[in-house]
């Protein structure tokens, strides 16, 4: 899996287009507006991270009008949304450059997904491969790319609090939880994301975490580097 370039002109480009000030604490959320997605959590937990850090704003990325079969959870999260003004934007379906320049920009992406059977969320892999850390549910599959990279924090699914206290803590220690590209890459044999995590679709289909770490580690270990790259901290990724 590889994301595709993103230059500066095309960071400033997106910077100009959705109004991001100089300042503003960028949350991301990547998905189409689905309830399995779990998109009225992070809605729950940003009034409390508000609170910290004011300038705090979410741009959610992917399609949000009209999506088949998510009218109703659309309108349940509309009054929601509208309670928080300007920190809240669609920004709808991005190019794939536009995509890498939205991670880039991003402080922090989240993936507070509830559905039990989801896998791992390739959006989680295409941040950390722009170097910008993840909070994701605490299930099986999703865990994994925080665990094995340590950039981000594990949450329990459909907890809004946890999902605050998170994305807080991020935000408060971005040292802790940044990590380029390069940095990551250099900790391995091959290129972290780019050779043996192709096999990461066909094992996404199957939802096979087994598999996953099995291709994880080959692009994350290095016999040279003493374990895993990144490894968190035990209270990092819960």
């Amino acid at each position: 899996m590889e994301v595709a370039p993103a230059s500066d002109a095309d960071l400033a480009a997106l910077r100009e287009k959705f109004a991001i000030q100089p300042g503003q604490r960028i949350i991301g959320m990547a998905a189409r507006l689905a309830t399995e997605k779990g998109a009225e959590y992070l809605t729950e937990a940003l009034p409390r991270v508000l609170q910290k850090h004011p300038t705090a704003r979410v741009l959610y990325a992917g399609e949000y009008q009209n999506v088949f079969g998510e009218q109703q959870y659309a309108q349940c999260l509309a009054p929601l949304i509208e309670q928080l003004g300007a920190h809240w934007a669609f920004i709808g379906s991005l190019t794939p450059a536009q995509q890498t320049a939205f991670y880039r920009l991003c402080e922090v992406t989240v993936l507070p997904s509830i559905n039990s059977t989801e896998s791992y969320g390739l959006v989680q892999v295409e941040s950390m491969a722009c170097g910008t850390p993840v909070i994701a549910s605490d299930r099986p599959g999703m865990r994994v790319p925080v665990q094995m990279t340590g950039m981000g924090r594990l949450v329990p699914p459909a907890d809004a609090p946890s999902l605050a206290e998170a994305l807080i803590d991020v935000l408060d220690h971005p040292q802790q939880y940044h990590k380029s590209p390069d940095d990551l890459v250099q900790r391995s044999t091959r290129p972290l994301w780019a050779r043996n995590m192709k096999k990461y679709s066909s094992w996404r289909r199957m939802g096979h975490e087994r598999g996953f770490r099995r291709a994880a580690r080959h692009s994350i270990y290095s016999p040279g580097a003493g374990g895993r790259a990144g490894h968190a901290p035990a209270g990092g990724a819960a």
